[in-house]
């Protein structure tokens, strides 16, 4: 099986509280988030969480994604390891 690895870097014009606030909010991500389009979170606020995020993009189908969270420093990092998927059609 094939390996990936996917980087995602944002640039947001907000201050620094209103990003952290926004982005650690991941239930809320499909809704300025292009492409998200659900989001099921374990304890979104402490490491070993699960996130189970579903992704529609110009191909013809979805891919479900889950992440376990492995680093979160408040206002600085959140990263994300083991990611498991699958494709949805």
């Amino acid at each position: 099986m094939a390996a990936y690895r996917l980087l995602t870097t944002g640039r947001f014009d907000a201050p620094l509280e209103t990003v952290y606030a926004t982005t650690h909010n991941a239930p809320r991500w499909p809704g300025w988030w292009p492409g998200m389009q659900e989001v099921a979170a374990g304890d979104a606020h402490g490491i070993n969480s699960v996130l189970r995020d579903v992704w529609q993009g110009r191909l013809p189908y979805q891919m479900v994604f889950e992440v376990r969270a492995i680093r979160i420093e408040k206002q600085a990092a959140m990263e994300g390891a083991k990611a498991t998927g699958e494709r949805r059609s």
